[in-house]
């Protein structure tokens, strides 16, 4: 008779222990994995139905959904065994660090990275490139702010360089392409088409000194219907070829031919 009574009192204080303990929060564990978010992605798999003769295959439709888990934690970007990969060990004073969310070993979604040199990048990531819009410093004091793709510039950003020069516009894999402005630092200016990082199609040609071009280009040169205007207000008016006068004539302020250009040539 004791006995039961000391296994019955035994088993209701292990009872009470237990129902406090679930009360309690855990907070014993420290993870190197700050936060996890559980993102569902349905898939819709058909099976097809046995056992009808038809010609038309009847299925039925089941969903499955499978669970993403996007985590946040700290890479470091270095070489092992000669490969250049995202590793969990490293140190910030010799390796790339990246500070973010991080889907299967590698940064996804938003995040920061720097480099010992003070170089850094802060944005959007896919498959541990840039993606999306995100800003990189230079340490030498260059700074670009818009749209990657695969790690490179890629749609609409502006770029300043520590001289004072800047882009912005169009991007395509890392060089200048399509609409865009470039101002230099002393007031000089162009706008218009941009093809493999040059002048490539219509634009217009601002000069600190007043002297204007409006027209083609080909390889950042004039060449092309253009109207080229001097800073004393005459025109040059026609054909350019590499820079040159082709097919041209010089007006005055009144609007006067006062010179040609044929194939080249002054007449």
């Amino acid at each position: 008779m004791k006995k039961l009574i000391f296994v019955l009192i035994l088993l209701f204080s292990i009872d009470i222990i237990h129902r406090l303990l679930l009360l309690l929060p855990f907070t014993w564990f420290k993870s190197e994995v700050k936060d996890t978010v559980v993102e569902p992605v349905v898939i819709v798999e058909k099976k097809q139905i046995s056992g009808f003769k038809s010609e038309v295959k009847d299925t039925v439709v089941e969903t499955v959904v499978q669970v993403e888990k996007r985590q946040t934690g700290v890479l470091f970007e270095r070489k092992v065994n000669g490969i250049l990969g995202w590793n969990e060990y490293g140190n910030k004073d010799y390796h790339a660090m990246y500070e973010g969310e991080i889907v299967n070993g590698q940064p996804n979604g938003q995040g920061k990275w720097t480099l010992p040199n003070g170089n850094k990048y802060e944005g959007e990531w896919k498959d541990g490139k840039y993606d999306g819009q995100g800003t990189k410093n230079w340490s030498n004091g260059d700074k670009y702010e818009g749209e990657w793709k695969d790690g490179k510039k890629h749609g609409q950003g502006i770029l300043n360089w520590s001289d004072g020069n800047k882009y912005g516009g169009e991007w395509k894999s890392g060089i200048k392409y399509g609409q865009g402005t470039y101002t230099w630092s002393d007031g000089t200016k162009y706008e218009g088409e941009w093809k493999d990082g040059k002048q490539n199609g219509q634009g217009t040609y601002s000069f600190s000194n007043g002297m204007k071009y409006i027209g083609k280009f080909r390889n950042a040169k004039y060449n092309g219907q253009g109207i080229l205007t001097l800073p004393d207000g005459r025109k040059v008016i026609g054909e350019f070829r590499e820079d040159k006068p082709w097919k041209v004539s010089l007006f005055d302020k009144k609007g006067n031919i006062k010179m040609k250009w044929v194939n080249g040539k002054k007449q």
